[in-house]
């Protein structure tokens, strides 16, 4: 499929927008305009792309001519990322995934609807990478992993290999996942937390306190 011959719309704004926007830009696809409730009611034009309304308008476009990127970015706990794409994957559109140029993908490896892999990401063999999922910069995914749908891997996380982790869940920034274990759906694993063995849906596990030694 060439993106640069059918209409490619960008939901949002903010942060990861913007690197989505450069990591299409060294790729020479062309995004041709930005939906945002906000932006719209301010700006006619983004980062040099054009705003063309809110959620309203891209709803009376046509899901056949129009493909979507989903620029919001994933917090813990926070679901307007999942629920933009539920919205419209209900009304027919289509998610294309980005993923960078950097990023290295080995054998195997399914990468379902738009996802997004971003610098540096590493994913080893016969991983699967669910719906609407952020692969961030940096973060490692050995072989045989499964993570689900609606998951943040956040950047400079290690998954060793044979990793599952469930739906909605979120593995902070140089978090550490030791090889086989499961991480429940709805989960939320802390930043530069190590993780050694599995755990259930809906947990939240964080490092201890760093604390100062000498002053």
């Amino acid at each position: 499929m060439n993106l640069n011959e059918e209409t490619l719309i960008l939901i949002g704004a903010g942060g990861h927008a913007k690197v989505i926007i450069d990591t299409l830009k060294d790729q020479n696809i062309n995004i041709n305009g930005i939906v945002d409730p906000k932006l719209s009611k301010t700006q006619s034009f983004w980062r040099n792309i054009e705003v063309l309304g809110d959620d309203h308008w891209l709803m009376r476009q046509s899901p056949e001519k129009t493909k979507l990127i989903n620029g919001v970015g994933s917090l813990p706990g926070h679901t307007i990322r999942e629920n933009i794409f539920n919205r419209f994957k209900s009304s027919g559109f289509e998610f294309i995934s980005v993923i960078h140029s950097s990023a290295i993908i080995g054998s195997g490896v399914v990468i379902e609807e738009g996802c997004h892999i971003m610098a540096g990401a590493i994913i080893q063999a016969d991983c699967n990478i669910g719906e609407n999922t952020i692969i961030n910069t940096g973060a490692q995914i050995d072989h045989d992993c499964k993570i689900g749908n609606n998951v943040h891997i956040a950047p400079g996380a290690i998954l060793s290999g044979s990793i599952t982790v469930g739906d909605q869940s979120h593995i902070g920034c140089g978090a550490t996942l030791i090889q086989g274990i499961e991480i429940g759906r709805q989960s939320i694993v802390a930043a530069g937390t190590t993780v050694v063995k599995s755990i259930s849906s809906n947990s939240k596990i964080i490092a201890p306190k760093p604390h100062i030694i000498k002053q």
